[in-house]
């Protein structure tokens, strides 16, 4: 990938509303999401990715009410500027990543 803003980008958040009137993304929309109930996120992989001239690495969102699990990356690199891979409540386990991962075992 080249020129992505987020080559990775899972989160358990949304809002709705936001989405229903088209209002746009950013620093309003984030202020104001929720997370769903109803959602659970385990056992991806994200496997042989290279992005390069990124806005940033990555996020993985996940609610302290049902952590995402079981999330495996393996040979992931990504160049972006901030350098840093954005986690919350996201376990499970990277090899040959680069920026570091921020999933928690």
């Amino acid at each position: 990938m080249r020129n992505v803003q987020l080559p990775i980008d899972i989160s358990m958040f949304y809002n709705a509303s936001l989405f229903e009137r088209g209002l746009p993304s950013g620093a309003f929309a984030h202020r104001h999401l929720v997370a769903s109930a109803a959602v659970e996120i385990r056992n991806i992989t994200i496997s042989n990715l290279t992005a390069t001239h990124c806005k940033s690495p990555g996020n993985i969102l996940c609610d302290k009410a049902r952590p995402c699990t079981a999330i495996h990356m393996d040979d992931v690199t990504v160049s972006a500027t901030p350098g840093a891979f954005q986690c919350s409540n996201a376990h499970g386990d990277a090899h040959d990543v680069s920026p570091a991962s921020c999933l928690t075992p």
